[in-house]
């Protein structure tokens, strides 16, 4: 199966803690076999505790129900800047 994903990350900072970011996990993919585009909502909210040390959590969800490998996903990460 032949895909393109697109991946367009939109963030924004609420607090200088606190990092709002949308598709930057779960991004668009699109079929090539039938042509339809699969767009699913991707949250992520980064909270940063120092300078180096951040953790995400987010969660995405299909908006149109036509790929049924996709469901509902949650994920979580820690992050060291160094």
């Amino acid at each position: 199966m032949r895909t393109l994903e697109l991946y367009p990350s939109v963030g924004f900072q609420l607090t200088p803690q606190i990092k709002l970011a949308f598709w930057s996990e779960y991004g668009m993919s699109m079929n090539a076999q039938t042509g339809k585009w699969f767009v699913p909502a991707d949250a992520m909210v980064t909270y940063s505790f120092s300078k180096t040390w951040a953790g995400s959590v987010g969660a995405s969800a299909p908006i149109v129900k036509d790929n049924l490998l996709y469901f509902w996903n949650a994920y979580g990460r820690v992050v060291y800047n160094f």
